[in-house]
């Protein structure tokens, strides 16, 4: 018997879990037609989203050096969300509740796959992962529990909201700048418009990764950036 779900039922699932089921039930034609809109949807989102990362930051680090001190450890990354479904509700919905996903936007199958791409690399070339933060918002918690297994939310990660940027960047710079244990990497997984506050930089597309170097001075150096699909093709 053939199953077929619709796909906005599954995105409204307020659990990875329950997220999980309902996809197993789908045609593998419903999944085709889902992955065709997702790529067209993504594509759009590289068109609108303006700078891009790429053309505003050039990489201090690369490859295999880019490893090589990852492994050290003592690095902030901060991942933005992977690719969400673009037909959700928006921030501005006005019953939002950032503990029911049925109110935001939540992850594409897309966006499913890139997340678990990062932690796919991250555990393939055994890069330390100490403390993983993410928003309130459901599709920064799922990006971080399907990449690394874990996550703890923080209110400060949360989208703008009201505040202007220079409220945003208050409360996100002193995450982004507090030293982290020199044998472990610090993950925080936000919102574009956080990261951009505080660097100047628009974190574009959704998924990518910006690694970070700070020091007790409180001081932040940029020193690489990284898409879903450069992680997959790190090699040591």
């Amino acid at each position: 018997m053939k199953i077929t779900l619709k796909y906005s039922t599954i995105l409204l699932a307020s659990g990875l879990a329950a997220t999980a089921i309902a996809w197993e039930k789908i045609s593998l034609a419903d999944r085709g037609e889902i992955a065709r809109a997702d790529a067209i949807a993504t594509k759009a989102d590289e068109m609108r989203e303006s700078p891009h990362a790429k053309d505003d930051f050039e990489d201090k680090l690369r490859g295999s050096q880019l490893i090589r001190a990852l492994k050290r450890g003592g690095y902030v990354i901060f991942l933005r969300h992977a690719q969400t479904e673009r037909n959700g509700p928006n921030r501005n919905n006005v019953n939002l509740n950032v503990n029911d996903c049925s109110t935001q936007r939540v992850l594409s199958e897309k966006g499913w796959q890139d997340a678990r791409k990062i932690g796919t690399a991250f555990a393939s070339l055994n890069l330390p992962v100490g403390e993983v933060y993410s928003s309130q918002y459901c599709r920064t918690w799922q990006t971080a529990d399907l990449a690394f297994g874990k996550y703890e939310k923080l209110a400060a990660l949360n989208p703008a909201e009201g505040d202007s940027e220079e409220q945003l960047r208050a409360r996100i710079l002193p995450l982004f700048t507090n030293v982290p244990n020199p044998n472990m990497n610090v993950i925080f997984v936000g919102h574009s418009d956080g990261f951009k506050a505080v660097t100047r930089i628009h974190p574009s597309p959704q998924g990518v990764a910006f690694i970070l170097k700070t020091d007790e001075r409180g001081s932040l150096d940029i020193l690489a950036n990284l898409t879903p699909d450069e992680w997959e093709s790190l090699k040591e």
